[in-house]
């Protein structure tokens, strides 16, 4: 998994040794946990803030800030700032980034003709599996239709609410 790229730091020293701690054994701890000489541990410690670690995860970052500090040096972390960049979006799918266009053009095309096709009634038309036909729009399915069609009549309805009304008017009237 690709670690967040906002979560990572930079390692600063301050250049100062924290107070109530010997010179001499902060420089060597500092040299010893930086893999540096005691001539280049030395320079660290002129005043200056110096970038010891560039662009770590804040766990490594923290954990050899508090090494640094526990060994006498002044240590601060620094959030790198990361400018947001903009989404770019595709219609290739995920993981097939590399693949060549050929290769991806075949792929797709053996999808696409293991789809489901239907021919419709209508015009016979065949197609990909929908609800409706892409040339004429009958359903593709008129025997899933067949079985609701009454409900999807309203005029049926409303000759059928007629009749009971007309129905039942004529009972209590006589």
């Amino acid at each position: 998994m690709t670690e967040n790229r906002f979560n990572h730091y930079n390692l600063v020293l301050k250049g100062t040794i924290r107070p109530g701690t010997v010179r001499r054994a902060a420089i060597t701890a500092t040299a010893e946990l930086l893999e540096l000489s005691a001539e280049q541990a030395e320079l660290l410690f002129t005043g200056n803030s110096n970038l010891v670690k560039q662009d770590i995860s804040h766990k490594q970052a923290y954990q050899l800030q508090q090494q640094l500090i526990a060994a006498g040096a002044e240590a601060s972390l620094q959030r790198i700032s990361v400018a947001e960049t903009k989404t770019e979006f595709t219609l290739v799918p995920e993981g097939e980034e590399l693949t060549p266009f050929e290769e991806l053009a075949k792929k797709l095309d053996a999808e696409k003709a293991a789809e489901e096709q239907v021919e419709c009634a209508s015009c016979q038309l065949r197609q990909s599996a929908a609800a409706f036909c892409v040339q004429c729009g009958q359903p593709l399915h008129p025997a899933e239709q067949d079985s609701h069609s009454l409900i999807r009549r309203p005029v049926l309805w409303i000759a059928i609410i007629l009749a009971v009304v007309a129905l039942v008017s004529w009972i209590l009237l006589n």
